[in-house]
């Protein structure tokens, strides 16, 4: 009998990390009912409602609640197989201490490029290969061999570009115009610029470069 369909399921308040992580995981194989998608822990556990995820991809979202370790947490209490991998761009040393708790299989500050996304996930792939070799099998079958380890296989990344941080002082084009970024702040997860001319903040997927 063949093993169960793997299940992921990636959260992220940046919509341009849902769509790369999208792009990634079909990429290497993985079936549209094999991936699952939220902006916010509160949506995770709706999305994990009837569906056991057994790896989830989430961003800290440190300063709310729940956060992503406590998100996990629910989850595993739900689907003790699930395996975590954390990012974030606030990453405290006890946050970090929490994860390893959790025995997350990465923790990836934010932000990072692909590259090093990459090299992260290829190193818990190699890990599985030695010390889950029945996990890492699954995998190779699954995506059909583009995460076999086991047959020195390494990861490869879609052409589609992570979102790149903003900076202040950078110009972006907000409305119909082009205003300068004078501040960046993290809130909740998700970047929110100040910009010259306009009241309060704007998160980052309104804006374009």
């Amino acid at each position: 009998m063949a093993a169960p369909a793997l299940r992921f399921l990636v959260v992220d308040p940046l919509q341009g990390v849902r769509q790369f992580a999208q792009r990634l995981l079909s990429g290497l194989g993985f079936a549209p009912e094999q991936l699952r998608f939220a902006a916010t822990p509160a949506e995770a556990l709706q999305e994990a409602e009837g569906w056991a995820p057994d790896f989830l991809f989430t961003d800290a979202f440190a300063k709310q609640t729940p956060d992503g370790l406590e998100l996990y947490a629910q989850l595993r209490a739900r689907h003790p197989h699930c395996r975590l991998g954390l990012t974030g761009f606030e990453l405290s040393p006890e946050l970090k201490a929490r994860a390893q708790a959790l025995n997350a299989q990465f923790v990836l500050a934010k932000p990072f490029s692909p590259e090093q996304l990459r090299d992260t996930l290829q190193a818990s792939l190699d890990w599985m290969a030695r010390e889950r070799p029945e996990l890492a099998a699954r995998l190779a079958q699954q995506s059909q061999g583009r995460l076999d380890a086991r047959a020195g296989r390494r990861i490869e990344l879609p052409a589609m570009p992570l979102p790149k941080p903003f900076k202040p002082g950078e110009q972006v084009q907000h409305g119909g115009q082009r205003r300068k970024v004078s501040a960046v702040v993290i809130r909740h997860g998700e970047q929110l610029l100040q910009l010259d001319g306009v009241a309060g903040f704007v998160p980052a997927d309104k804006v374009s470069r």
